[in-house]
């Protein structure tokens, strides 16, 4: 078949391979050669279609631009961490719980501080005044130790 060979010459393919083609239905040969590079061409992009997945499915652009973000993303991280920007969070509780843990102190001592600063007193003014200087004490105690300057509790 003189026309197979022809379109296989023009299309690059086999003889084998167009005559599996036109067995397909995607070639007629006999249409002549424009007739089967237009019909091949449609059969290509039909196969890039379905390469290319169902809806949802990757799609390499997107996926690179994903690839992009999270590299950039752990950068951002990675320059936190060392700029001293970021705290773990396994050392933020341990923060927070000597913080809870230094609180405790310091209100228990406190409440022993304020009743020991009221006992005997008989006016409103002179327990007022008391309590007051305890709590501007504790404060005092608190920043002390927030500031590293008194870490041990108050008892």
């Amino acid at each position: 078949m003189a026309r197979r060979r022809e379109v296989a010459v023009h299309l690059d393919l086999s003889e084998t391979r167009v005559k599996q083609l036109a067995a397909a239905g995607v070639l007629d040969p006999p249409a002549g050669i424009d007739s089967a590079r237009a019909a091949y061409l449609r059969h290509l992009r039909d196969v890039a279609e379905q390469r290319s997945g169902p809806p949802g499915s990757l799609d390499l652009t997107a996926e690179r631009a994903l690839l992009a973000r999270v590299q950039r993303e752990k950068l951002a991280f990675e320059l936190d961490c060392r700029r001293a920007e970021y705290v773990p969070a396994g050392e933020a509780e341990e923060a927070l719980q000597a913080l809870a843990r230094m609180l405790d102190d310091e209100l228990s001592a406190f409440t022993r501080a304020a009743a020991q600063a009221v006992a005997g007193l008989r006016s409103t003014a002179e327990c007022d005044s008391a309590l007051r200087e305890a709590v501007d004490a504790a404060r005092n105690r608190i920043a002390d130790r927030l500031a590293g300057l008194d870490p041990e509790p108050t008892r």
